[in-house]
């Protein structure tokens, strides 16, 4: 594998901290490897601090958006540079809020795809808050009648948030269960995994790490699909790469480590703002999510 150069393609948005501790960690792996930064039009003075940190280094690259694309418009200007200009085949595209601690991270990757061919791949993926394991991860409403009412259980939602009587639902909905005390009168949340999962195949996979080899990229101009704006980007993938017959690993002798969210809790502090948020791309997501189960 050492004719196969491995890039990272990290989205920013206004969290520097986070970029910093993610883009060292990659710097201080064993093997040399293309850092790509994809500025999403940042307006806090984060860009500058990047720039500033990182312009000078040879092997960093940094690419500014001039708007906010989303996650998967905003990383794939990123891979289609790694593509089309480095010319590198190994690409590892990632949110800004993970960290590598594994220094080995680049060539287990390169054990791992020439033990399997994988087109993607994704890392067991340890969560920072919880220590739980993110990887793989359940499919999304496996018929098209479920999608259609998951979009128009989240319009209800959206409609209730927006007119101000999400909220008070929501306190009766606990003041009840709190009475009730032993009923179920919702669904439980699904258990964390604790242990790492084992080595699968055709599996959905988290969106805070993929990695698409040369078997993808070569044949691929695109990594994650295009029509979101956030959420449902692995479900899509899942099933584009099913449809395309690509070989979909999970490999937990490849981890990272995931802070979560922090660039989402940094736009919207309250809580309305950021439920509405999630509400509306949840729709459009799931709309284009549709378009796969066709």
């Amino acid at each position: 594998m050492n004719n196969v150069r491995l890039c990272f393609v990290l989205l920013h948005y206004k969290t520097f901290d986070d970029t910093e501790k993610c883009v060292d960690s990659m710097k201080n792996l064993e093997e040399p490897c293309h850092i790509i930064i994809v500025d999403n039009f940042s307006d806090n003075g984060s860009l500058e601090k990047i720039r500033e940190k990182y312009e000078d280094e040879d092997n960093i690259f940094i690419i500014e958006n001039e708007k906010n694309l989303g996650y998967a418009e905003g990383i794939q200007k990123g891979y289609s540079y790694a593509r089309n200009y480095l010319h590198d085949r190994m690409i590892v595209c990632t949110n800004n809020d993970i960290v590598i601690r594994d220094k080995d991270f680049v060539e287990r990757v390169y054990q791992s795809f020439e033990k399997s061919g994988f087109h993607v791949a994704g890392p067991d993926i340890i969560s920072l808050v919880d220590a739980g394991h993110q990887n793989p991860m359940q499919i999304t409403s496996k018929n098209l009648k479920d999608v259609k009412k998951e979009i128009n259980r989240y319009r209800m939602l959206y409609f209730l948030s927006k007119i101000g009587i999400y909220d008070i639902l929501k306190k009766n909905k606990d003041r009840i269960e709190h009475k009730h005390k032993g009923v179920t009168l919702h669904k439980p949340k699904e258990k964390i995994i604790m242990e790492t999962p084992e080595r699968a195949e055709g599996v959905c996979l988290f969106g805070a790490c993929y990695i698409f080899s040369p078997k993808f990229v070569n044949v691929e101009k695109r990594g994650f699909r295009a029509g979101t704006f956030l959420y449902m980007e692995e479900n899509i993938m899942y099933k584009y790469c099913k449809k395309k017959h690509y070989k979909v690993l999970y490999d937990p002798s490849i981890r990272i480590y995931h802070k979560e969210d922090s660039s989402t809790n940094t736009i919207f502090p309250k809580n309305k703002e950021k439920r509405e948020f999630i509400f509306k791309n949840m729709i459009q997501s799931l709309k284009e999510y549709c378009k796969y189960m066709e």
